[in-house]
């Protein structure tokens, strides 16, 4: 949260680049695709400084 604060005020954007975590979760994620069909996933806008922008990478990444 400190890193992203110390670069903007607003969250209207993505201010970090989280691409090798999203890459990490969504490696994660389809590794349990058989076991847990449907999963719910929720970013912070402090996590990269845009949440929405954060899911749609995440999909992007695991085919969604």
């Amino acid at each position: 949260r400190k890193q992203v604060e110390a670069k903007t005020r607003g969250f209207d954007r993505l201010v970090l680049d989280k691409s090798a975590d999203i890459d990490r979760w969504a490696g994660l994620l389809q590794t349990l695709v058989e076991e847990v069909p449907k999963a719910y996933v929720f970013a912070n806008n402090h996590y990269a400084g845009h949440g929405p922008a954060t899911i749609r990478a995440l999909a992007l990444k695991i085919g969604e």
